[in-house]
């Protein structure tokens, strides 16, 4: 039986023609009636090698033209129009870069990739690209099909992304109470800790989990279904969302720092660490929560605003609550809130 293949891909392979194949100098060839312009030229030759990692998730550079241009080629984070020798993306391919990752690709340095004739296109080509780099167009053709879109995470993602994050655990959200059932033991109960629980699921432990009317409340007030309750998932940001996540990022933040060796919130300062005894310990551990919780590696000014603006600012409160503010802030940051 012959296979279909779905109509993105047929389109993609009509127009890309010859891409992946190689010359005699190991670029890779582009079929010159699918390029719209030399940043396309750039995007289609480097699909092949980077485009497995970065046409999804935090860093979608090649999904489209479109999302390339305005992520990448025009963000001058990445690309200093006129100046290879300045841009972050260049500095990568040299394996000079000064972020989490100093080498793109990870695997194998675009020297020895270009060595080997494997490169993509020749990093003196990418260079001069760089240095002849035409201004961003202005025209607007209406909306991109195949633009990066974003939503909101929903309720499920939302509380097992910041348990991960902030290194907590259901254990975390229970105690031993004083009801017990028939058989007179003591119950598991949520406790004062802000549990997030969807009605559907089925305890695994002993618990009064199922009964736990506040906890999935707010389950639904962030949007979450329930089948046996007839309720379909929402994903807008309702003002009893927002309100829940306000909430959350207090309280949950503060359970985690609260929590005896929690390593993976304090991973390079601890809770103790004040920011006139050990401000570099601080920036550092405000950093490393950055990367965490918006999966992407912070700039120095980012940290350092975090650090004066928000730590330093509770901090006459004390390290917890001080903590819990750089903490709550990065949790309802935009980054943290989509996908």
């Amino acid at each position: 039986m012959r296979r279909l293949l779905p109509l993105g891909l047929l389109l993609a392979a009509a127009c890309t023609g010859t891409i992946g194949s190689k010359s005699t100098t190991g670029s890779t060839t582009v079929d010159a009636g699918c390029v719209k312009n030399d940043n396309d030229r750039v995007r289609l030759a480097l699909t092949g090698t980077c485009g497995s990692c970065h046409s999804a998730g935090s860093f979608p550079f090649f999904a489209s033209l479109a999302t390339f241009e305005a992520t990448l080629v025009y963000n001058t984070q990445w690309v200093t129009p006129g100046h290879p020798e300045s841009s972050a993306l260049i500095a990568l391919l040299h394996g000079q870069g000064s972020g989490t990752f100093t080498q793109m690709p990870p695997g194998e340095s675009y020297q020895a990739l270009e060595a080997r004739g494997a490169a993509p296109m020749p990093l003196a080509d990418l260079e001069a690209w760089v240095t002849n780099l035409q201004p961003q167009g202005t025209s607007y053709q209406g909306p991109n099909p195949d633009a990066v879109t974003i939503r909101r995470l929903t309720a499920e993602e939302m509380t097992a992304s910041l348990m991960q994050q902030l290194g907590l655990d259901t254990s975390d959200f229970v105690y031993i109470g004083s009801n017990t059932n028939w058989r007179n033991e003591p119950l598991q109960v949520s406790g004062g800790t802000f549990f997030v629980y969807p009605p559907d699921r089925a305890p695994t432990v002993s618990t009064s989990y199922g009964s736990d009317q506040e906890s999935m409340r707010r389950f639904e007030a962030l949007g979450g279904p329930s089948t046996l309750n007839y309720r379909a998932r929402t994903r807008e940001l309702s003002p009893a969302a927002l309100q829940v996540i306000v909430q959350m990022s207090q309280v949950w933040c503060s359970r985690a720092i609260a929590k005896p060796g929690n390593t993976t919130f304090f991973s390079a300062a601890a809770k103790t660490d004040t920011s006139a005894g050990a401000p570099d310990k601080v920036k550092k551990n405000i950093a490393a929560l950055w990367l965490s919780m918006l999966g992407e590696p912070p700039a120095d000014d980012q940290v350092t605003d975090l650090f004066t603006s928000v730590f330093q600012r509770y901090e006459p409160k004390g390290t917890g609550p001080a903590w819990t503010a750089v903490c709550s802030a990065l949790m309802r940051h935009p980054k943290w809130l989509t996908f």
